[in-house]
């Protein structure tokens, strides 16, 4: 359970200032929206093709 993606999602947004009564009563495409929306602007690439994060590139 404490891995559930939905879980991980609504903890991301709560992490990120989001209330937690408002993070797990957004709907599914509400909730996904906002956590990549506050991905993109930490840093981090969506990639709408394949709906999923780009890797992270590493220095080396």
């Amino acid at each position: 359970m404490s891995r559930h993606p939905d879980l991980i999602e609504c903890l991301y947004l709560v992490k990120n200032g989001v209330p937690f009564e408002t993070a797990f009563a957004l709907p599914l495409v509400w909730r996904r929206a906002f956590a990549v929306a506050i991905g993109e602007m930490a840093g981090a690439k969506y990639d709408w093709q394949t709906f999923g994060w780009e890797p992270v590139a590493t220095a080396g």
